[in-house]
């Protein structure tokens, strides 16, 4: 007995010596050993544990798995592995691992001896790494597709990679770049300086930049590239690449073109206008002063009532054809925002009689009589 106490409190040493949580039990399923990780993981203490069956200490649910999987290894005598999420006293969440053993003692009793392996960061570094892994995955298959160029680069431009967007566009694949600058490559004589300093200025400086230029893909083709780089730095802030979004703003450019040119026409033409408008109206006031002209010398002469009243309906209509005229010249002081308004009083019933007297002769004509009260 003495033999069997030491060698007793030998296991027991050795079992709260492992930091895994060990648990040992009989053939009847009662826990004869548990050392202080098992107590703490399962959050009940040892008196509670010692003597017991799983039945007594875990829900009958639970009870039920374990007991089978005791029976197995008692019955086969081999190695018995589970790995399964549990919860633990505390609530939180395990992947765990548990290893039994079945051992054959003097006397023919058999006990069975557990370990439990938490493999929860495990797990968690493993999903982590399916997911950086699956983002990654993502992020490549959409920079394939993505009909805009895309170009990484290091700190001073170089490019470390491109994708198919950029070959469909400029006609170059990666290793004919790799490690180039794509101003190098891609620029031509219409492109312009300033930019190329604004761009160079900013890569120098880790800024992020926007450019429109104009470069030349590798069968000598010219277009217009619209550029949005973003620099990318490290954890403690140094840089370490830019990305840069290239789009062909090629069809743009040409509409942009195509309207700055019918603005031009447009101009013309409206100028040309404004000069015929301007010129024909003086051809046609020169000749209306001839017939005021004449007008008034007629009034000044010896008339009849009747004649003088024909002749001055003469002279108001003249006078109101030369403000017509005069309006039709006030068109191109609009045009150039330059109109004034003059306000100035009249006579609302001579200019009423003055509509009378010159429609009159007409309404006579066709039997209608013309009055106005």
């Amino acid at each position: 007995e003495a033999e069997a106490e030491r060698a007793r409190v030998f296991m027991s040493a050795i079992i709260d010596a492992v930091p895994s949580p060990v648990f040992v039990k009989d053939e009847q399923h009662t826990y004869i050993a548990n050392n202080d990780a098992m107590c703490e993981f399962i959050g009940k203490p040892r008196e509670q544990l010692m003597g017991k069956s799983d039945y007594e200490v875990f829900p009958e649910h639970e009870a039920d798995v374990f007991w089978a999987r005791d029976q197995e290894v008692f019955d086969s005598g081999l190695r018995n592995e589970h790995e399964e999420a549990i919860t633990d006293a505390a609530g939180v969440a395990h992947w765990i691992l548990t290893r039994k053993r079945g051992y054959e003692l003097p006397g023919g009793k058999r006990m069975l001896v557990g370990i439990i392996t938490d493999l929860t960061e495990r797990r968690r570094v493993e999903i982590a790494l399916r997911e950086s892994e699956g983002q990654a995955s993502r992020l490549a298959l959409v920079a394939s597709r993505t009909q805009n160029a895309l170009i990484i680069s290091d700190a001073a431009g170089r490019i470390e990679w491109v994708n198919e967007g950029f070959t469909r566009l400029t006609g170059y694949t990666l290793p004919e770049v790799l490690g180039r600058v794509p101003g190098h490559v891609l620029q031509n004589d219409e492109t312009d300086p300033a930019t190329l300093a604004h761009i160079a200025a900013c890569v120098a400086r880790g800024e992020p930049f926007q450019a429109e230029i104009v470069n030349q893909a590798k069968d000598g083709r010219r277009y217009w590239l619209a550029i949005d780089a973003q620099p990318i730095r490290d954890k403690h802030g140094q840089l370490t690449n830019f990305i840069a979004i290239e789009s062909d703003i090629s069809g743009r450019k040409q509409a942009e073109e195509e309207l700055r040119q019918a603005k031009l026409v447009a101009e013309a033409a409206s100028r040309a206008k404004s000069e015929f408008v301007a010129n024909m109206s003086h051809e046609i006031r020169t000749p209306m002063n001839g017939v005021l002209g004449m007008t008034e010398l007629l009034l000044d002469s010896d008339l009849t009532e009747r004649q003088r009243r024909f002749a001055q309906t003469i002279r108001n209509s003249g006078e109101a054809l030369l403000n017509i005229i005069n309006d039709i010249l006030d068109f191109s002081k609009i045009e150039a925002g330059r109109m004034e308004l003059d306000c100035t009083p009249f006579d609302v019933r001579g200019v009423v009689e003055e509509i009378a007297e010159l429609l009159a002769a007409r309404a006579h004509a066709k039997g209608v009589e013309l009055a106005c009260n």
